[in-house]
């Protein structure tokens, strides 16, 4: 998937990405197969969807975000549109326990009568 990534025929890589989604085997390779969607998902100028899916992609394994800086970087040389996945894979990972609050607005306040 990376040669596809990388190559003129990126509208193949998301057809293959799925297909390597449904044969994973192992967590490791369903977190490459949706993060090679995520990358077919920018190309496609879709980077709502490309966000989600490499959220996801790091939720199965975070591990491989230096690998898939790399192939970012290679596949940006023809496809300018998946070099923001890179900062996004220098962050810190998604906490999934967030649930979303505004921890920042603090306790409500109730005025004196």
């Amino acid at each position: 998937m990376q040669d596809l990534a990388a190559g003129p025929f990126s509208a193949t890589l998301r057809p293959a990405a799925a297909a390597a989604l449904t044969v994973a085997t192992t967590t490791e390779q369903a977190a490459t197969a949706v993060f090679f969607s995520a990358v077919a998902a920018a190309i496609g100028g879709d980077a709502g969807e490309a966000s989600g899916l490499l959220a996801q992609a790091r939720r199965l394994d975070s591990g491989q975000s230096p690998t898939w800086i790399g192939w970012l970087a290679e596949a940006g040389q023809r496809h300018p549109a998946v070099l923001p996945m890179i900062s996004a894979l220098t962050r810190p990972p998604e906490d999934p326990q967030n649930t979303g609050e505004d921890a920042s607005a603090g306790p409500a306040r109730t005025e004196p009568s």
